[in-house]
């Protein structure tokens, strides 16, 4: 068993237990503990992670795709096969 695959489960645990034992989620946890501008904060801040982790999502299969669509240098066209409508 490769040394990193038991370390995916370790961040949901806390959130697991956390629901069992308040039976609230951790937004509701927040919302309830925090002030109106924190929980705001929070939030903008979390919706700009999600937009930067879109951004490099897509920005790392921009190039993935232009491979796909273009000629290879062998002459032929790869993956999709269409290549030759870029030119």
């Amino acid at each position: 068993m490769p040394a990193a695959a038991p370390i995916p489960p370790l961040p949901g645990d806390p959130k697991a237990r956390l629901g069992i034992a308040t039976g609230q989620n951790l937004a509701e946890l927040c919302r309830s503990n925090f002030s109106r501008r924190t929980v705001i904060g929070m939030w903008i801040l979390m919706e700009v992670v999600a937009m930067a982790t879109d951004l490099a999502e897509f920005l790392g299969a921009a190039p993935a795709a232009d491979e796909r669509t273009t000629d290879t240098p062998a002459g032929g066209q790869s993956g999709l096969g269409i290549g030759s409508l870029k030119k």
